[in-house]
């Protein structure tokens, strides 16, 4: 009975792919301010800038920054474009218009405001309309320059090309650079056809829609052409034109109309969309208005919704089998991609292990039982056995390993094999489902691998990595005298490689030598959570990412970025197509075009020193007291959940690295003298990007040369002027000494002289 209703069942169930791409979504949980998103801009850095329900953004791939003031008359708004002094400008919904200039947002000063409308930015010159006028001004002093009078009685749509401004009124006006101006009347009928018209631009062509319908005109060299959609829609929020094609976005979706053709596609039925913008790397983005913006890749058929989520796979002869949670089997042709439903029970069960037997067409997974599903999509049987991991070892026999037993089992008992005397000598009655022999029990099986080079099967259990003979003998491999413990086992031509508990990877040649596997120090620092082994290629899953090991060449390049949303848990190489089984369903890669990945950019965003910004051109000289310095800069990349560290070297010190969330470098109390700050993005284990900034602390005046030379002169004079007051002084004692002894020698004399005449008689 049961296989009856699922014969029924397969028979009116077939699961179409979906059209919508791969999707990263960033929102207020990414960092967005608001989850309503209006336009979208990508800078001459590279930064991309969203005109969001809480105000202008800037994003770097990680980390945004919301720019807004007080003096704003409100934060919503579109219009996003950059001037060719760096500013960025964007127009709120009540008209007026900002910019941001030195990290600061500015408001540009005009008389008043007529509502929403477009402005446009023609090199050095700005245009705005205004109450029966269009305003332009000098982008070099945002000084008002030109006022044009135009008198139609309603404005519907202002667009700006690359070398003109458009008014659509009771008139297309084109005004020129160089105060130049065209009128050109419209066609009959004009408004009664668009009623609210959107204008675009493609191959120097304005493509003029209507919100409501999919009618629209073209506009070249003074002539209207009137022209329809491939689609209809009844309102349309907003069009964006690239790739040769129309996207007209609207609250029920997206559609791709291409110009030259009839060819048109849906995308994100289940999104209310505001606009698309495809960046200078060729991705693309999709705003929205709830639910923040899609970053994608690329449009092609790279993405299959299969709800629930996929978790193992296994490659057939022309198809692919997906084991998913809730007890459901997937069956996906590999030329089509049309995926099919060919078992499904009530249980909610997840697959985590599914294997393919490509000789007698079977199918074995392990849910709630282990079952064997045969090329009718009949359960043949099915054991109360819980399955990790099954091989195949010869025509006849599989390995399997399983909770609490370790073995071999066939399919097709008419076979012969050397494995034969060993499988009859194991198979017990008691165990017996579905022809099994338990090789070892009282064991939990991991994984399993059978090496055909030394005819050994080897389990990684709870035991250790067991390995059995084809003579029956079964022990324990060491590594360095220690027991060994892995959580899978696969071959690559006369090896098994593991992956062990704690996240690294081992190498067991045919000898059964256990050795470490060698692999790139970038990658190997990180923590692997999986593996998979797909011809010449071993697949890495960290949290993270998913790279790719080439055993032939020994290069490695990451395959895959993984968001915080989303898990990767298998992956099949088939005709150079690599599909994955992730949270978010499979997602499809080209091998070819894996490695094109841009690299990451480092731009320095602002200097501030003692608190205050400056040019970096203008730091090339600093007083003593500007010693403390703060470089903000930003990692550019838009390849999901990457993390890039920056490392920074003053002069010829040797390299430190930075916090990956901070994006501040801080120079505290510097001592004078010259510095050269490098700064560069680790990447690949290479330092990229590097940047430098260069500025000399000056002396304080007193550790100026010529000031210590006074100084030091001074203090010569001073000790001269010493030493000769110090001589004078000696001098001028030696002299007071002198005139005593001649004053005493005067006196003696005269002493003498009474004396002598007194011893006269005469």
């Amino acid at each position: 009975m049961r296989i009856l209703l699922l014969s029924l069942f397969l028979l009116i169930t077939n699961l179409g792919i979906s059209q919508n791409p791969y999707s990263i979504t960033i929102d207020k949980a990414s960092g967005l301010p608001s989850n309503s998103v209006y336009d979208m801009y990508q800078d001459s850095k590279g930064f991309m800038w969203f005109a969001t329900g809480k105000g202008l953004c800037r994003y770097d791939g990680k980390h945004t920054k919301t720019f807004t003031a007080d003096f704003q008359t409100s934060k919503s708004g579109s219009c996003i474009a950059e001037d060719a002094f760096g500013r960025i400008w964007y127009c709120n919904f009540d008209g007026y218009l900002y910019y941001v200039e030195k990290e600061r947002i500015k408001a540009l000063k005009q008389p008043t405001s007529l509502g929403y409308f477009r402005f446009g930015i023609i090199k050095n010159e700005l245009f705005l309309i205004q109450l029966n006028s269009v305003l332009v001004y000098d982008l070099k002093t945002l000084q008002l320059k030109y006022k044009h009078s135009i008198s139609d009685k309603q404005i519907r749509f202002c667009f700006a090309t690359k070398d003109n401004f458009y008014v659509l009124g009771d008139y297309l006006y084109e005004f020129g650079s160089i105060n130049s101006i065209q009128k050109y009347n419209l066609p009959t009928s004009f408004y009664e056809e668009l009623i609210t018209p959107i204008i675009n631009t493609w191959n120097n062509k304005l493509i003029i829609n209507s919100k409501s319908n999919s009618t629209y005109y073209s506009f070249e060299n003074g002539k209207f052409s009137k022209n329809k959609l491939n689609n209809t829609t009844n309102f349309i929020q907003n069009t964006a034109i690239t790739d040769n094609s129309i996207w007209v976005c609207t609250p029920n979706g997206v559609y791709k109309n291409e110009l030259n053709t009839t060819k048109s596609k849906t995308y994100f039925t289940d999104q209310n969309i505001s606009y698309v913008y495809k960046d200078k790397q060729q991705n693309y983005w999709v705003s929205t208005l709830n639910k923040g913006v899609l970053f994608i890749e690329d449009f092609t058929n790279n993405y299959i919704d299969l709800q629930p989520r996929p978790q193992s796979l296994a490659l057939g002869k022309n198809e692919i089998f997906i084991g998913s949670e809730k007890d459901l089997v997937y069956k996906l042709n590999c030329k089509t991609l049309q995926p099919e439903k060919i078992f499904e029970t009530e249980s909610n069960h997840s697959i985590g292990q599914i294997f393919a037997d490509t000789i007698n067409n079977n199918i074995f997974f392990n849910s709630i039982k282990f079952n064997i599903l045969n090329k009718n999509n009949q359960i043949t049987n099915e054991f109360s056995i819980a399955i990790k991991d099954v091989k195949k070892v010869d025509h006849k026999y599989f390995s399997f390993a399983a909770s609490g037993l370790v073995g071999i089992f066939y399919i097709d008992k008419n076979l012969k094999s050397s494995w034969d005397a060993i499988f009859e000598k194991n198979k017990k009655k008691e165990f017996s489902g579905f022809n099994q022999a338990a090789l070892i029990i009282n064991t939990n099986g991991k994984s399993t691998e059978y090496n055909p080079t030394n005819n050994s099967i080897y389990y990684a259990t709870n035991n250790g990595l067991l390995v059995v003979t084809n003579d029956g003998k079964s022990k324990e491999l060491k590594h360095n005298n220690e027991t060994l413990f892995l959580t899978k086992i696969q071959k690559y031509k006369d090896n098994i490689i593991g992956l062990s508990t704690a996240e690294k990877l081992y190498s067991i040649d045919s000898k059964n030598k256990i050795s470490t596997f060698k692999l790139p120090y970038f990658i190997a620092k990180e923590k692997f959570n999986r593996f998979f082994i797909r011809s010449q290629y071993c697949y890495l899953f960290s949290v993270n990412s998913v790279h790719e090991y080439d055993f032939e060449t020994g290069s490695t390049q990451k395959v895959m970025s993984l968001s915080n949303d989303m898990e990767a848990t298998d992956v099949i190489l088939k005709n150079n197509q690599l599909l994955f089984a992730t949270s978010k369903g499979i997602v499809i890669k080209n091998r070819n075009e894996i490695g094109k990945y841009p690299k990451p950019k480092l731009i320095i965003n602002e200097v501030q020193i003692n608190g205050k910004r400056h040019e970096i051109e203008q730091i090339k000289q600093l007083n003593p007291d500007e010693n403390d310095i703060i470089i903000n800069y930003s990692v550019l990349s838009f390849i999901p959940n990457e993390n890039y560290r920056v490392s920074y070297k003053i002069n010829n010190s040797g390299w430190k690295t930075l916090d990956e969330n901070d994006k501040n470098l801080k120079l505290s109390s510097l001592s004078s003298g010259n510095y050269i700050i490098h700064l560069a993005i680790n990447h690949n284990n290479e330092k990229t990007e590097l940047q430098t900034i260069q500025f000399e602390i000056k002396k304080p005046f007193w550790l100026n040369t010529f000031f210590l030379i006074g100084i030091g002169m001074l203090f010569l004079v001073l000790i001269y002027s010493f030493y000769k007051w110090q001589i004078r002084k000696l001098k001028r004692k030696n002299e007071l000494q002198l005139e005593k002894v001649n004053l005493e020698k005067n006196l003696n004399q005269s002493k003498l002289k009474a004396i002598k005449s007194q011893m006269n008689p005469h």
